[in-house]
């Protein structure tokens, strides 16, 4: 589905223009945007279509409020944030935003530095960074810092120079000249270098390569920062003066559907990265200024966007992504300032026995003192290390068989300056995760959790972690039938309203359901709920065979509600006949193990062939079993899956038996508790 809008509007009211004292004719322009899988396709309310709707159909648009307090603007990240003055080729003069982002370096939007009559680049950048009084000439002379040096995309200029030639517009206005409308401005090594902001420590960029984990499509906070000069629409005792609008869970959307996000690149072969959002306006000379997003794990602001453009009701951003760190990183070095560098080929990799991860980097960052090692499991990021500058691989023992992790390295420079986070590294450590089986009463079946995100504890049992857009948490076992299957779940996210909360497929020619958690028998989907849904208890009746079992919570590309999660608070898997071992599962050719009680074979008549205890006749009895060993002396003993390598004999009473001693039911070690004593099983009894 698709919307064909006339976008004239977007530039005569375009907050993305700077002020120009000399003004352009503009023509409107069809914009063609689609918005099948946004937000606004699902409740019909995208703000182009304001026009179709009554004014009381309309969300109320909050307008941006002065920063007057001085003493706030001494705080991050306000006091980043400067206006921008300009020079045109053609004689016109403008005022916009800007952001500091390193101590030569300064981000905002590309058509504030180019002159749309000449089709050139402006000469002469001024930024009057932390200014929050009514504009004022003195400051060009005092506090202005000149950036001589613009570093932007390359075809910016010929793709506006292509919708000239078209007679489209005579400037800024395809959907792709958008996307592409951030510009780096440098100064030089041999200019003046006095601090643009105090302490000289600059904020966290926040690159966004379009991943599930971008940072403007997180449900934290966002704030933007800007200097508004439109003044037939700022109150008059606002006017010059720094204005914010939030912070708040604005949630900006993608032009983008679910496919893989490598696929999502403009005409020219760039990253799709512009945003846009209903929840608020702003306004001309707000062109450039910055959106920083609230780190809830680390509790600090990341500049993750410049403002480019927008109409009475909706907003356009810019995302700040790899390319854009790529042209702060060259401005840095023509400043002759600090070279943080993004670490970029992260890798982990867990051991064979699940207890640790080693990760491995190049960090190419001159200036860093220390790299931060980073890692996420379950609902938040932590740090968990800091590394020499010279380290290139680091340990985690601080994990657990069968889990999930995500990883990720941060240059950080010694007066606390930070790179980018690099790209994450997920990795599944091999095993059973006891401590997920436990939480859930069921810890004699090999439980591992997987997804972008994973399954941790939780009071009553286990809930999915922090799923980003996109993205799943998982949890698994796998049980061998026949047998009876009994879980309790329940669910708290955002629901498609056009189906039941709950079901067991979604009914052809609907819509996908948004967020989600799902039941799958050997990854087919069982059972799905939605919405807000209560303590379910759900039974299955598994007929003979291999089972593998997967609850899975889902997310789609927006919207965080409720809780955001699935809940597993109980799980009872009762095996019925003879198959007296709990938990265990076919490995291939025969071959079956259980995490408790080892490799074993089944053959006819109710016979086990036990790899280390050899052949053994089991027979169910409760939480556990009997099991007739041929061996002379042994006999029946019992043993039970929170018992084992523990075991009962009749005559003999309690035994330990050392695992790995025996093979094929040879050199089997006991220590016989009643004696004190090491023996052989069937002779040391």
């Amino acid at each position: 589905m698709e919307a064909v809008f006339w976008g004239g509007f977007f530039l005569r009211q375009f907050v993305g223009a700077p002020v120009f004292e000399q003004s352009n004719e503009v023509r409107p322009v069809p914009i063609r945007i689609s918005i099948f899988h946004s937000r606004f396709a699902r409740n019909a309310l995208f703000v182009l279509l304001s026009g179709f709707l009554s004014a009381g159909d309309l969300p109320a648009i909050p307008e941006p409020l002065k920063v007057g307090d001085t003493e706030r603007l001494e705080q991050s990240p306000l006091r980043y944030t400067g206006y921008v003055r300009v020079n045109n080729p053609s004689g016109g003069r403008g005022i916009a935003s800007g952001s500091v982002v390193d101590k030569g370096v300064m981000v905002t939007a590309a058509h504030v530095v180019f002159d749309p009559d000449t089709l050139s680049w402006v000469t002469g950048v001024f930024m009057v960074p932390r200014h929050h009084q009514t504009y004022n000439p003195s400051d060009y002379t005092t506090r202005r810092f000149l950036f001589p040096v613009i570093l932007r995309e390359a075809s910016y200029r010929d793709r506006v120079q292509r919708d000239r030639d078209g007679g489209v517009d005579e400037g800024l206005s395809s959907w792709d000249t958008f996307n592409m409308d951030v510009a780096v401005a440098a100064r030089m090594a041999n200019l003046d270098l006095r601090a643009m902001v105090p302490g000289n420590r600059y904020p966290v960029v926040g690159v966004d390569p379009e991943r599930p984990e971008s940072w403007l499509r997180k449900p934290f906070d966002k704030w933007i920062l800007g200097y508004p000069s439109q003044t037939e629409a700022v109150p008059e005792e606002n006017r010059g003066f720094m204005h914010e609008i939030g912070p708040d869970d604005f949630l900006f959307f993608w032009d983008a559907d679910h496919r893989r996000p490598s696929t999502f690149r403009d005409s020219g072969g760039f990253w799709t990265a512009l945003y846009y959002t209903n929840d608020f306006r702003v306004y001309r000379g707000n062109s450039g200024g910055p959106v920083f997003v609230r780190d809830p794990d680390f509790d600090y602001w990341v500049n993750a966007a410049v403002v480019v453009g927008g109409g009475d009701s909706t907003t356009l951003v810019r995302a700040i992504d790899e390319f854009v760190w790529e042209l702060i990183e060259e401005a840095s070095r023509q400043s002759g300032v600090r070279n943080l560098r993004r670490v970029d080929d992260l890798t982990a990799v867990a051991d064979t026995a699940g207890e640790s991860i080693l990760l491995e980097w190049t960090n190419r960052s001159t200036a860093a003192a220390e790299v931060a090692v980073l890692r996420q499991a379950g609902l938040r990021w932590e740090e968990i290390a800091k590394v020499a500058p010279d380290t290139s691989s680091f340990v985690d023992t601080d994990v657990v068989p069968g889990g999930r992790y995500a990883y990720s390295v941060q240059p950080v420079s010694a007066n606390g300056n930070r790179a980018p986070r690099s790209d994450v590294a997920r990795v599944s450590t091999p095993g059973a995760n006891k401590i997920l089986g436990g939480a859930m009463g069921s810890a004699l079946l090999a439980w591992a959790t997987d997804g972008e995100v994973a399954f941790v504890p939780h009071t009553d049992g286990v809930r999915s972690g922090r799923v980003p857009s996109l993205g799943s948490s998982l949890i698994s076992t796998t049980v061998t039938g026949p047998g009876e299957l009994t879980f309790r779940w329940s669910v708290s996210s955002e629901r498609n309203m056009d189906l039941p909360d709950r079901g067991t497929a979604v009914p052809g020619g609907t819509r996908r359901l948004y967020d989600a958690f799902y039941f799958l028998i050997n990854g087919e989907v069982r059972r799905w709920i939605s919405g807000e849904v209560a303590d379910e208890t759900v039974t299955f009746d598994l007929s003979e065979g291999t089972y593998d079992l997967t609850w899975e919570y889902r997310k789609d590309p927006y919207v965080e509600e409720l809780e955001d999660a699935g809940f597993l608070h109980q799980v009872v898997w009762t095996e019925s006949g003879s198959r007296a071992v709990y938990g265990a599962f076919d490995t291939g050719g025969g071959r079956y193990w259980a995490h408790w009680w080892g490799f074993f074979h089944r053959a006819q008549g109710g016979w086990q062939f036990h790899e280390e205890l050899g052949w053994l006749y089991p027979v169910a009895a409760g939480d556990g079993f009997w099991a007739w060993s041929p061996l002379d002396g042994a006999g029946w003993f019992y043993t039970a899956g929170g018992v084992f390598p523990n075991v009962y004999f009749p005559a003999a009473g309690w035994a330990s038996y050392r695992r790995g001693s025996g093979r094929m039911g040879a050199g089997a070690e006991v220590f016989n508790f009643g004696t004190g004593a090491w023996g052989l099983l069937g002779t040391g009894l």
